[in-house]
């Protein structure tokens, strides 16, 4: 997952990831003058370094991206086109334990079909499968939403009951999810 420009603010001032504190350090980091916030290696590991070294060595020093993208609209976003993207995708968006960054998060008790039909929008890999041959896929792959517990609820339809099986995980917002890629 990628981190913004204001979340790596808060890391490298050791502060509490929340709008108020990322614009209250901004406004600091401003008043530095010439100093920008980049990286070199890891994103997770924010670093300053003049604005004159970040422009003159672009290959090592990285610039976070400024925001949050503005769609939120799932169909908008660019489709996931090997199954190595989709595996990291589906790792960050549905996790089986408390992440760390749990703001970000809501848990959720959700069906392997609710994930495929969230899928199948951003990818053409399952295009012609079923949720089944998905959720066998899913297994295979070794997912980490495959860890998570399982419950069985009935849903009543006109004619008989069925069993659903639902996996109590860790949902990733849909406001963040634009900026995994």
């Amino acid at each position: 997952m990628s981190i913004t420009r204001n979340h790596a603010i808060c890391i490298f001032f050791n502060e509490e990831f929340t709008n108020e504190n990322s614009e209250k350090l901004k406004e600091d980091l401003e008043k530095l003058c010439g100093l920008e916030i980049c990286y070199t290696d890891d994103p997770n590991k924010p670093m300053l370094q003049t604005k004159l070294k970040v422009n003159g060595f672009p290959s090592y020093y990285h610039r976070y991206k400024d925001d949050l993208p503005k769609s939120t609209n799932l169909q908008e976003q660019t489709i996931i086109t090997n199954q190595r993207q989709l595996i990291q995708y589906l790792n960050e968006v549905y996790r089986s334990g408390q992440p760390v960054d749990s703001d970000m998060y809501e848990q959720k008790q959700i069906s392997m079909k609710q994930i495929y039909s969230e899928t199948v929008v951003i990818t053409d890999l399952f295009d012609e499968k079923t949720s089944r041959s998905f959720s066998t896929w899913c297994g295979t792959a070794k997912l980490d939403l495959m860890l998570a517990d399982q419950t069985r609820k009935f849903q009543k339809n006109d004619a008989s009951n069925t069993k659903i099986r639902y996996r109590s995980l860790w949902v990733l917002k849909s406001i963040h999810r634009g900026i995994l890629y």
